[in-house]
């Protein structure tokens, strides 16, 4: 009877081994894979230059001089809202996400309140509404440039008291 207990915890202590070690090499796969996803990512990044350096060394061959710069805002201001949204959304987190994390969540948060409450009350004018000289309205959101704009285009009105 001793050896078929010593057999069991000899059974379940190499079961626990080969969990942990599994679990290493899940990790392990994980990692390579974050790894792999960073390279390409580079790699593509770095490609994407080298053709916009391309098509500016054609245009200066074709026309002369340097080519105009593109206004970011006046196409989006030409797409549907969803792509005005997701334009808006998108530069607010590019800007912020590493200089001031906390920031923009807090401003994120703030836009998802005002959002929701829209959402569950449509009806009501107090909610579509924004009051520009509200304390919390000025520290959370008027300090991130892109998050007006967020408003803007989910039809938000400003309120100036």
């Amino acid at each position: 009877k001793e050896k078929e207990k010593e057999k069991e915890a000899q059974r379940k202590e190499s079961t626990k081994m080969m969990a942990i070690a599994a679990e290493k090499a899940k990790e392990e796969d994980r990692k390579r894979a974050i790894e792999q996803q960073m390279r390409e990512k580079e790699e593509h990044e770095k490609h994407r230059a080298e053709l916009k350096e391309r098509l500016r060394q054609d245009y200066i061959e074709r026309f002369g001089c340097e080519p105009p710069e593109e206004k970011d805002e006046e196409v989006v201001k030409e797409k549907t809202s969803k792509e005005q949204l997701a334009f808006h959304l998108n530069k607010l987190k590019k800007t912020y996400k590493d200089t001031n994390v906390e920031g923009l969540k807090t401003c994120l948060n703030t836009l998802k309140v005002y959002i929701k409450n829209l959402h569950e009350n449509p009806l009501e004018a107090k909610f579509k509404k924004l009051k520009l000289e509200n304390k919390a309205f000025q520290t959370r959101i008027v300090p991130f440039d892109g998050a007006l704009d967020v408003l803007d285009v989910l039809g938000f009105e400003k309120k100036e008291d």
